[in-house]
């Protein structure tokens, strides 16, 4: 509602249309052509050849004819406005696509929308998934054959915390992990090229001391990577006895190789880290006995 004060000056424009001016000559309030009243200038839309850059009419006197003009061109305005959409989304997944610190920065504003959100984005999240089943089923197939090891990974860690050991090892620290070995088993010398027939890696990650044994975990002083059938023949047992059921050039890689490393990384000798390990395997023998009787 406007209200006239006393710094206020009454003018008319060339065609007889009354606005409001301040003594420093802003502009700030102007008549309505339709409805006669004198509005603030916000209650006008932007027009630059009018009256103070503003339509002849009011926003409220506008509304009727607005709204006729939607009613009547919906479908040419629905197709603008989707075009437009349809331009815009297709720049953004560009720029989203060639920049990393957008992408960055996008992930960055996300996780902390939804630690601040956690319930209302968990109902958004089951909701689309209730709503659109096929779809996710075909995402999750699709996001699963993509990212075996990354999913792998997730399996390994949660396995490793039910047991309360450390998980301290990111899927880019196995990756480097995997690199230190130049992509290679150090036991059996296979590398890193992919079965076409099942489509899996032929290396797989391996914890030198299980992790059914409840001691050590996914770090860096415990891991390593192992041609993927040695690692499921492995399985929890101590490695110092499995070596031995194996062929002899694997015997030698596993005790001038293997061995040494992984005691250089947990600061031991050779024979300081192979006693440590046949007393975690006692350790380990000793609680699981307990436990069943």
């Amino acid at each position: 509602m406007f209200e006239m004060k006393e710094d206020y000056i009454e003018k008319k424009s060339t065609r007889g249309t009354k606005y409001i001016e301040t003594q420093s000559g802003e502009a700030v309030a102007k008549e309505c052509t339709k409805c006669g009243e004198i509005k603030l200038l916000i209650e006008f839309g932007k027009r630059k050849e009018g009256v103070c850059g503003r339509t002849s009419h009011c926003k409220l006197c506008r509304k009727p004819y607005f709204k006729k003009y939607r009613e009547e061109n919906s479908e040419k305005i629905k197709e603008y406005f989707d075009s437009i959409y349809d331009q815009r989304l297709a720049y953004n997944r560009e720029r989203y696509k060639n920049n990393e610190w957008v992408r960055e920065k996008h992930a960055e504003i996300m996780r902390k929308w939804r630690n601040e959100n956690y319930e209302f984005a968990r109902k958004i999240q089951q909701n689309y998934k209730a709503n659109n089943i096929e779809k996710t089923k075909e995402y999750n197939k699709k996001w699963e054959e993509d990212n075996r090891e990354l999913r792998r990974t997730w399996g390994r860690s949660r396995r490793v915390k039910l047991r309360n050991l450390p998980c301290e090892l990111s899927f880019k620290d196995e990756l480097d992990l995997k690199e230190l070995q130049d992509h290679l088993c150090l036991i059996s010398g296979v590398g890193e090229c992919t079965d076409l027939a099942t489509k899996k890696n032929q290396l797989s990650i391996e914890h030198f001391i299980p992790v059914e044994w409840g001691i050590g975990g996914h770090i860096y002083e415990n891991c390593y990577y192992m041609f993927l059938p040695l690692n499921k023949s492995k399985r929890h047992l101590n490695p110092f006895k499995w070596i031995l059921t194996q062929p002899e050039e694997y015997q030698k890689n596993f005790h001038d190789i293997l061995v040494p490393m992984m005691a250089e990384r947990n600061l031991m000798s050779v024979e300081e880290f192979t006693d440590y390990v046949y007393q975690c395997e006692k350790d380990y023998l000793e609680q699981k006995a307990s436990v069943t009787t």
